[in-house]
């Protein structure tokens, strides 16, 4: 939006609960405003108030794959808590699509897959997985996945061969130097 609409952002929803196994239940709140018929959201929680990159000064920082996480957590949730308890709608039928922009949005469709649809929620929504630059991954220790949120049988999900590559979205769009076109993913779209 233009810079004034930015100036809009109301909160959507407070002190929302988003359970992380080992990481804790979260609370997040969201602020947002609807612009041209989007809804343009942003996730409040205190990991995300700090100076510089998101992703690190200079190396990474110990807490990316929690705040990345926590991020895609949040969005998925979004949907649920905004428009069915603050607007009334029922969204057990709409079909909201997911764009999980680059690896720091990729547990989107991880999450979608194994805590939401897995138990008949969010069922007609869809996730697609932008990958700007195959070489990047933001690969994770498995050591870390525990307090990623999920079950122990979902960690099958991030073995793909020789790397962590995250790919359970139906669709994942490539660009860059590095990737190009689209790649079917699993067969469930």
């Amino acid at each position: 939006p233009e810079p004034e609409h930015w100036l809009q952002l109301k909160p959507l929803c407070r002190d929302v609960k988003l359970h992380m196994n080992e990481s804790g239940k979260q609370r997040v709140s969201y602020w947002g405003t609807r612009w041209k018929h989007v809804d343009w959201v942003f996730v409040d929680h205190p990991c995300y108030l700090r100076q510089g990159s998101p992703y690190g000064d200079g190396d990474a920082f110990i807490d990316n794959a929690f705040r990345f996480s926590l991020l895609s957590l949040a969005a998925l949730e979004m949907p649920l808590q905004w428009w069915s308890k603050v607007e009334g709608r029922d969204t057990s039928k709409d079909a909201v699509l997911f764009l999980a922009n680059d690896w720091h949005a990729a547990m989107v469709a991880v999450y979608l897959a194994c805590k939401f649809r897995k138990h008949f929620v969010l069922e007609n929504c869809r996730s697609m997985l932008a990958i700007h630059n195959l070489m990047h991954q933001g690969a994770q220790d498995p050591v870390l996945y525990p307090m990623l949120g999920l079950g122990e049988d979902d960690y099958s999900l991030f073995d793909f061969p020789e790397n962590n590559l995250v790919f359970n979205a139906p669709l994942v769009q490539t660009g860059g130097p590095t990737g190009q076109g689209s790649h079917n993913g699993v067969d469930h779209y």
